[in-house]
């Protein structure tokens, strides 16, 4: 098991749902970041075992038009953190509430004004044709179930 701090972990999450809210791949961002193009899913996956380098997230920050300080976890998280190492999940779109997170972001960015169908969004999400396309739906369900999307010929509108 990979052991980061929790400031760690909040950035590569940070990162990585802001970059899927964007409709960025990984690869895309890398290759706009560093010469790496495997840079970014290399801390996604935890491959790479350490914190965002602050010059590689300050350009990810402004590739994705973002302060840096949404990169980085508020001071009260700071002040109640005793700098251990934890293993903790990265954001998965397997993972409903992640993917409920995601689809969240989705919603307040405005990827749902001109409507999206379930198909759409997970070309968006980059999971077209796999696995997570079904938790994807499930997710822009429950969206509707709240009150967020409404279905209306078979795309969703915020």
């Amino acid at each position: 098991m990979v052991k980061l701090t929790t400031s760690a972990i909040f950035t590569i999450n940070m990162v990585k749902l802001r970059r899927l809210v964007k409709g960025r791949s990984a690869r895309d961002l890398s290759a706009s970041v560093s010469s790496d193009p495997n840079l970014i899913s290399g801390f996604e996956s935890m491959v790479i075992k350490s914190q965002y380098p602050h010059h590689i997230l300050s350009s990810i920050a402004n590739e994705l038009n973002d302060d840096i300080r949404l990169y980085y976890p508020p001071d009260e998280d700071l002040l109640e953190d005793d700098g251990s190492r934890v293993v903790k999940e990265i954001i998965s779109l397997s993972n409903i509430d992640d993917c409920t997170l995601v689809i969240n972001g989705m919603i307040d960015a405005g990827c749902f004004i001109d409507g999206k169908s379930t198909d759409d969004t997970a070309i968006y999400l980059f999971e077209q044709g796999k696995p997570n396309a079904l938790i994807i739906e499930q997710a822009l369900k429950i969206a509707e179930k709240a009150n967020k999307l409404s279905l209306r010929d078979g795309k969703y509108f915020s």
